[in-house]
């Protein structure tokens, strides 16, 4: 009994582990093959492989591309081109030493001078308040001083015989010529009392823009000065200039011309067509010569009429100057720039080469310092002859139309 119950038992326990056996057997084979998910067996068939999927072209890629290279390579020939034209510049911060009174006119007056008699009282205290006013300034706004020296050979420490004041005015697209009057009575920064021309004998161009900072309560601190064998190259590089001639004015420029010919071997070349001489009143395609002897006659008229011939003579320029070609202009700069000196900056004339064309659709303006009814005529106290000037109101003129949306 024990013994059959046990050997069942026995069998029952074989069949039990075989059965338990087995059921290892299955369960590692459904643990491989769920390990082994979608991996192809190493005995199966071999998926077949793919043909090799051709890049697809991308035009707008290579358009870019090709468009920085082109870029690059036009932003390299512009600064080659400005570097070679800007490096023609002569590039001083404008402070230069007094040297004295160079030339023999009678108009230098030293410094300590004093206007006498009742005119010149009341002028100084018509003047005493324009402390008040600030120097005023815009970027809007950008004032060059154009200084013209009286020395064909290296004047830059001589008195000037122009001083124009070139506003670029943005926001209203005007630019004023304003000349200042060199006879002008003001003072000078550092040395007292004298004529306005003075000041770049003492200190150079940078006193010149102090004093009338100083006076005049206006922003300048950029220059351009050259002598008068700078502006007769102008001229001729533009072609002439249109000018009407009065007979009053007619005998004094060829008087002029007389004197400067001599100078120049190519006078009778020195325009298409040759030179067109001045026989009487009318308009003329003058040389620079021509247009030299025009803005220096001094004999017609006063100082103030000589100031307004030099403006009409800026203002052909600019004229004739919006029909040059791009040749053109770069032939009027490289006679010009050699003979400039200034102190604008390279950035500052990259900027203005960039915006020249905007610069001559703008309307151009001209007005004189002092202005009419402003002024009168003084004496000093070693018996020059200078004009007083009422401060405020031209300090008022300035701001209304240079500044005048400021």
């Amino acid at each position: 009994m024990n013994s059959h119950s046990g050997k069942r038992y026995t069998a029952a326990s074989t069949q039990s582990t075989r059965g338990t056996y087995r059921s290892a057997s299955q369960t590692r084979r459904t643990t491989s093959t769920r390990s082994s998910g979608n991996r192809p067996s190493s005995t199966g068939p071999q998926r077949t492989s793919r043909p090799p999927v051709k890049k697809k072209r991308r035009p707008v890629l290579r358009f870019l591309c090709s468009a920085t290279v082109c870029l690059a390579v036009l932003v390299l020939g512009v600064f080659c081109v400005y570097s070679y034209y800007y490096g023609m510049l002569n590039f001083s911060d404008g402070k230069f030493t007094f040297s004295g009174p160079q030339g023999g006119e009678d108009d230098f007056i030293h410094q300590g001078s004093q206007v006498s008699g009742e005119m010149g009282s009341l002028i100084e205290q018509m003047n005493s308040d324009v402390a008040q006013y600030d120097i005023i300034s815009s970027s809007d706004v950008t004032n060059i001083l154009l200084l013209g020296v009286d020395d064909r050979d290296d004047g830059y420490s001589a008195r000037t015989d122009t001083m124009l004041l070139v506003s670029i005015c943005n926001k209203t697209n005007k630019i004023y010529l304003t000349s200042f009057m060199r006879d002008t009575w003001v003072y000078i920064p550092g040395y007292g009392y004298s004529r306005m021309n003075a000041a770049n004998a003492w200190g150079g161009p940078q006193l010149v823009m102090d004093t009338i900072e100083e006076n005049f309560k206006i922003h300048v601190d950029r220059y351009v000065m050259v002598n008068f064998m700078t502006f007769v190259d102008v001229v001729n590089s533009v072609g002439g200039v249109e000018i009407e001639v009065t007979d009053a004015e007619v005998g004094y420029l060829n008087e002029y011309v007389r004197t400067y010919r001599a100078e120049f071997e190519d006078y009778e070349e020195q325009v298409p067509g040759g030179v067109e001489r001045i026989t009487g009143a009318g308009t003329y395609n003058m040389n620079g010569v021509q247009a030299l002897a025009y803005c220096r006659i001094r004999y017609v008229g006063d100082d103030f009429e000589r100031t307004n011939r030099q403006r009409k003579v800026i203002g052909a320029i600019f004229t004739k100057a919006k029909g040059l070609n791009l040749a053109e202009i770069s032939g009027m700069v490289e006679v010009l720039f050699p003979q400039v000196m200034t102190n604008i900056t390279s950035m500052e004339v990259l900027g203005m080469c960039f915006n020249v064309g905007t610069y001559l659709s703008y309307d151009l303006m001209s007005q004189r310092v002092p202005a009419d009814g402003t002024w009168y005529n003084l004496t000093t106290s070693g018996g020059a002859q200078v004009i007083g000037i009422d401060l405020n109101a031209n300090i008022q003129m300035l701001r209304n139309s240079i500044y005048a949306d400021n």
